[in-house]
């Protein structure tokens, strides 16, 4: 058993409280966020490779400063939701170690595919299922050893309530940092001084009063609603996770993990650039989001309709998406947008909560189904370009009222929005911290992030920084990533590591 000091001043540390979530929180509030950690041992005689212990007390020393990871989220009668920390009656994270047969070295040849960890490696599930007897953990820690001490995976699950894919590096960061300083041996009131913000009124001060009617692009996001959608949001949030875990299961959604190169992505960008009718500024974002739109929108069109899912699962689909018997005109690519870069107080704050706008861009499907030239790429491109460029105050304002409004604006854009196959939602994090988490004995060798959550998902890492790139982790049918591995200009530029 642990050191109990850590946990003792944990525990000693928490007091009564409630953290009211908003409209942005419930977006993403049925679901974990989590990733895989894979450090390597590179000093195989080393018994005391980051022990268990270490980690363990560290990781509670960390959650003093987050305490809300200790409580349970709980549903009020209007839909709304909360996280109450019960100082008498405390849910703590999961914190558990197992031992695996597998060498580190074949993990690593594997190029670090999670089949070849443990079936029960995820400790939660990617959806988050409450119980009221049983509440949900917030927070789950699973180390896995690897034989012979070669090398040791963290699992870390996180409630996305609580918590956006910064706000999550920020924790992984600051447990890391407190693990190193506690290894050296260092009195942890020299630890540096952080401040981590959790606080959702705090939030909403930083966002800038609405000053203008919305405008199309949030209409379009938060349509009016219908019986569907109020229907949903009146459902308690764990029978809204077990309806899409149900569907991603019928789904059947498989994953795909690819390499782009920095230098293969920006001949393709400068060639885009160069064929553009005005001069463009595009980012590397921009032109990764317009071959990754290009590629689902042509898997769709080169699936033979007789192969597309039918029975209990389309019926679902059907009902959930209103997805449409005919062909469909628009594809839809979706991205969550950090806003702490453009209000520069929640940063201030260090706010670790959900602090991302999701924006939507529609292009014709007939345009990106056709020959994929530098011009194509680049009409792609500015559109993403031109939707980036207007998240500014006035959209920020617009969408925080908007999935504020109605107890079911959470989920429309889901419900009523563009339904895959016509559709892609990629977030990317490679400007996040993922290669900073080091508990002493250096960082990750490799960094996954959670598979198969949703159809036409994408997650976007860094590439390790002994290689200059980027990963993409493409989770859909397993019949559009067949497709989307037959075009020619994906496998020119991509390359399929599982």
């Amino acid at each position: 058993m642990s050191d109990p000091s850590s946990l003792e001043k944990f525990v000693r540390s928490i007091r009564h409280q409630v953290l009211e979530l908003d409209g942005v929180d419930r977006i993403s509030a049925f679901v974990y966020l989590f990733f895989y950690y894979f450090y390597a041992n590179n000093n195989g005689s080393e018994v005391d490779f980051m022990p268990t212990q270490l980690l363990k007390d560290s990781f509670f020393e960390a959650l003093c400063e987050f305490p809300y990871l200790a409580g349970v989220l709980q549903q009020t009668d209007d839909g709304s939701l909360k996280v109450v920390v019960d100082m008498d009656n405390l849910n703590l994270p999961e914190f558990k170690e197992t031992h695996c047969d597998t060498h580190f070295d074949d993990v690593e040849a594997s190029g670090f595919s999670l089949s070849v960890l443990p079936k029960d490696a995820a400790t939660t599930g990617v959806f988050l299922i409450n119980d009221v007897k049983n509440p949900a953990k917030l927070a789950s820690i699973h180390i896995i050893r690897f034989r012979e001490n070669s090398g040791v995976m963290v699992y870390a699950s996180i409630s996305h309530a609580l918590m956006d894919g910064a706000g999550y590096c920020a924790f992984m960061n600051r447990w890391a940092e407190t693990c190193k300083h506690m290894a050296n041996g260092s009195d942890l009131t020299n630890l540096p001084k952080r401040i981590f913000g959790n606080d959702r009124s705090a939030m909403h001060q930083c966002i800038p009063k609405q000053r203008l009617p919305p405008g199309s692009l949030i209409e379009h996001s938060f349509i009016s609603g219908g019986a569907l959608s109020r229907f949903f949001a009146w459902l308690s949030s764990s029978t809204q996770a077990k309806v899409f875990a149900l569907l991603n299961k019928l789904g059947k959604v498989s994953h795909h993990c690819y390499f782009i190169s920095h230098q293969k992505l920006d001949a393709i960008r400068e060639s885009a650039i160069a064929a553009a009718p005005d001069v463009q500024r595009l980012s590397r974002n921009d032109v990764l989001m317009a071959l990754l739109s290009i590629a689902v929108a042509n898997s769709t069109n080169s699936a033979d309709d007789s192969e597309q899912p039918t029975g209990i699962f389309q019926t679902l689909k059907n009902a959930i998406s209103l997805a449409l018997a005919s062909k469909p005109k628009i594809f839809e690519s979706s991205m969550p947008i950090d806003i702490r870069p453009r209000i520069k107080e929640l940063a201030e704050i260090g706010y670790c909560g959900n602090a991302s706008v999701l924006q939507r861009v529609q292009n014709p499907i007939d345009m990106l189904q056709g020959p994929v030239t530098p011009a194509m790429i680049a009409k792609v491109a500015s559109t993403i370009r031109l939707a980036t460029d207007s998240v500014d105050l006035q959209y920020i304002s617009d969408y925080v009222k908007a999935v504020n409004a109605e107890p079911d604006c959470f989920v429309r854009g889901t419900f009523y929005g563009a339904a895959p196959p016509a559709k892609l939602v990629a977030s990317n994090h490679t400007r996040l911290g993922h290669y900073q988490i080091d508990f002493g004995w250096g960082i990750p060798a490799w960094a996954n992030p959670l598979e198969a959550a949703a159809p036409n998902l994408c997650y976007v890492l860094p590439a390790h920084p002994s290689q200059d790139g980027m990963v993409v982790h493409f989770m859909a049918s397993e019949e559009t990533l067949a497709q989307i591995q037959k075009l020619s200009f994906w496998q020119d530029a991509f390359k399929l590591i599982h």
